[in-house]
């Protein structure tokens, strides 16, 4: 998977919980790379020399300081190339396609507005016959006002936007569990008014991913993981997800889905496995959290996906078997001790149990792998671990602060 001539990819966001293993596979696979951090950030990556990170303005903060900042970081290193390694950089990347001579390694166009808008994916998970919970979409988090007394609690109250933009910068909605019409009235007294939000009634169940890219007239290279733990029970990414092999109904809806869209690379899709169905959640566009898993098995994605819309590649080489594999994150493993510990912030959800928490944390079995922990590079892995696992201790502080909103 060695590129012919030189290739330089531009990449970002750095910090991005995908980046570092992503960047492991484009430079194992012989690409040039350079990294874009938001300011301040300081990613543990920087500490890979066969990485150039370079800082650029948080699209948060100022959407177009970013836009001209990426332009001219293109410019200056004569980029090939630019990958987006989390939603926002989908965004950007999507953005600065038409203003740089570089190739955008993700969604662009029509695709990047489906790997962002959550309505548009659910319309087209529906009409691919995949089950989606029912769902109340909405202009604005203030709109449901009117039907507040009438939901079937709990809900879960989301973004329609993975990333959205308002005039100054991008707008980033937390997912939010309400177990009653209090706690969807605060939830909504902390929204951002201007972002079209998701309503769906919560279900219990386990989060399974299905992954692999489209290339040629079909999708390639699919596999599978199931979540063991989530960073905190009320639901986020995993902490610890272990490999499967996906359901060959669920790959041809997926397919399906993908190929009505026009779609093109790297995806991920999300579900919701309960006791009756398995639910479409969303369809990510960029690498994903759990690449560790995915590279620990043999499939280099995020340099298949480069080689592919570089090089026209159709063809890879994904293992014959699968293994038995679980990724852990050390840092989430510990963020998700502390958030059992400080116990559910409704009474809506059935909560882990403290003790077996513990117990299951710290079991490691010969088949456990570890998130961003390369030979030689023991420093990245510690250094993410210790960001990651004291984030939560961090935010508790800043919320103690007086003047702190609660």
């Amino acid at each position: 998977m060695t590129p012919t001539r030189p290739t330089r990819l531009l990449v970002g966001f750095a910090e991005a919980l995908a980046a570092p293993e992503s960047i492991w596979s484009l430079a194992d696979a012989g690409f040039r790379l350079t990294a874009f951090s938001r300011r301040g950030t300081r990613p543990p990556i920087r500490h890979f020399p066969g990485v150039d990170v370079v800082e650029v303005t948080s699209p948060e903060t100022d959407w177009h300081s970013t836009l001209a900042d990426i332009a001219a970081l293109a410019s200056t290193t004569r980029a090939d190339a630019l990958m987006p390694f989390d939603d926002e950089a989908v965004w950007v990347c999507s953005a600065l396609a038409d203003q740089t001579a570089a190739t955008v390694v993700g969604p662009v166009g029509d695709q990047a507005v489906f790997a962002l808008d959550k309505r548009k994916q659910m319309a087209g998970a529906r009409a691919a016959g995949l089950h989606v919970p029912d769902t109340i979409e909405l202009d604005s988090a203030t709109s449901i006002e009117d039907s507040i007394d009438r939901l079937p609690y709990p809900v879960v109250v989301k973004r329609a936007l993975a990333a959205g933009a308002a005039e100054a910068g991008l707008v980033r909605v937390p997912t939010v569990i309400c177990a009653s019409p209090g706690e969807l009235r605060m939830a909504i007294r902390h929204a951002s008014p201007s972002q079209p939000m998701l309503v769906q009634p919560w279900i219990r169940g386990t989060g399974e991913g299905i992954f692999g890219l489209v290339a040629g007239c079909g999708i390639a290279a699919v596999s599978g993981h199931r979540r063991i733990r989530m960073v905190d029970p009320h639901g986020s990414g995993s902490s610890a997800c272990r490999s499967t092999t996906p359901d060959p109904d669920l790959v041809a809806c997926v397919e399906r889905m993908l190929v009505d869209v026009g779609w093109r690379g790297l995806f991920m899709v999300e579900f919701l496995r309960s006791d009756t169905d398995v639910w479409f959640t969303e369809v990510n566009g960029r690498p994903w959290g759990s690449m560790a898993l995915a590279r620990r098995l043999g499939l280099e994605y995020p340099a298949w996906a480069a080689s592919e819309r570089l090089f026209g590649e159709t063809s890879f080489s994904p293992p014959a078997t699968v293994p038995e594999l679980t990724c852990r994150h050390l840092g989430f493993e510990i963020a998700h001790v502390l958030a059992v510990m400080k116990g559910p912030r409704t009474d809506g959800i059935a909560f882990p149990s403290r003790l077996e928490t513990l117990r299951a944390v710290a079991r490691v079995r010969s088949t456990d792998r570890w998130y961003n922990l390369r030979p030689g590079f023991r420093r990245i892995f510690l250094e993410d671990a210790f960001r990651t696992g004291s984030a939560p201790l961090k935010s508790r502080l800043l919320k103690l602060r007086p003047g702190a909103r609660r």
